[in-house]
């Protein structure tokens, strides 16, 4: 029987991004006349590297010297109970730029580092509290000044 390892995995995703590149690179504006071999080339060249080894990796994980790994499902549910606080600032991350354009970089990003400093760290004392509250209001605001007055780029 044949079974997801995470080497197989691995390759698998690694292919599937690749090709979901490589289709999305043909948007890349066709060779000048200046360039010789035009701006999808070196990205394309990249991506046909990376899915040569991936295939080299799913190959060599069916060849029957290939290492007895365990099925990747029962690893994925240990993680996932031992790091909890790791799948949990994903969700935070995934919250975060659903809400970035709708209320803006510096309430997000406030918002998101209060609430992924208060996962990993906690409110466990007042000291902490301030520390996290005064990084999280100072740190956004720090770089949209930096980069609104001081680059001329708008931030969403």
């Amino acid at each position: 029987m044949i079974f997801l390892n995470k080497d197989r995995a691995l390759a698998l995703i690694t292919l599937a991004i690749v090709a979901i590149m490589f289709v999305e690179s043909a948007s890349i504006p066709e060779r000048t006349s200046w360039q010789p071999y035009g701006s999808a080339f070196y990205p394309r060249l990249l991506l046909s590297v990376v899915a040569v080894f991936a295939l080299l990796l799913l190959v060599r994980s069916f060849m029957p010297g290939a290492e007895r790994q365990r099925p990747l499902l029962p690893d994925i549910a240990a993680f996932a109970k031992t790091n909890h606080r790791v799948i949990g600032l994903f969700v935070l991350f995934g919250v975060y730029a659903a809400v970035l354009s709708i209320v803006g970089y510096v309430a997000a990003t406030g918002g998101f580092l209060i609430a992924s400093l208060a996962l990993l760290s906690g409110f466990s004392n007042r000291r902490k509290t301030i520390a996290t509250l005064a990084i999280s209001v100072i740190t956004p605001l720090m770089i949209h000044v930096v980069f609104e007055y001081g680059l001329g780029i708008r931030l969403p």
